[in-house]
């Protein structure tokens, strides 16, 4: 699975894809149960292959790890923006029980996939 731990044989660009897929993953599910009416009670047994908080835990460590180890000033402000995003959004994408704002969600999501974007184009030009 993709949640392997980080490490020098794994380049940077990898791990900020894997970030950016941990987000959509979280994200996707949450938008899921969202809608649904029965909201969380409408997951099954299937569903819990996925598991919200494990993939929260791995991608913050994952995040914390690329922002002690990466040198470029623009790809570390970028990333700290991710962070300070994803602390905004963490608790509602991954406890279906609250009552959160959809759009903040979406638009947070989009940022953060946005900022790891515009890191992975800085890294293509060093």
């Amino acid at each position: 699975m993709h949640t392997q731990t980080i490490d020098r044989d794994i380049n940077l660009n990898e791990q900020l894809a894997f970030i950016s897929l941990d987000i959509e993953i979280l994200s996707a599910r949450f938008f899921d149960v969202a809608n649904d009416t029965m909201g969380a009670r409408s997951l099954s047994g299937g569903d819990m292959v996925i598991d919200p908080v494990a993939i929260a835990k791995n991608m913050k460590i994952r995040l914390q790890k690329i922002q002690s180890s990466v040198q470029v000033a623009s790809i570390k402000s970028k990333l700290r923006a991710v962070a300070d995003k994803w602390k905004f959004i963490e608790e509602c994408v991954i406890d279906y029980n609250q009552e959160p704002a959809y759009m903040l969600v979406y638009y947070n999501k989009n940022k953060i996939n946005s900022l790891i974007s515009e890191s992975r184009d800085i890294l293509a030009v060093l």
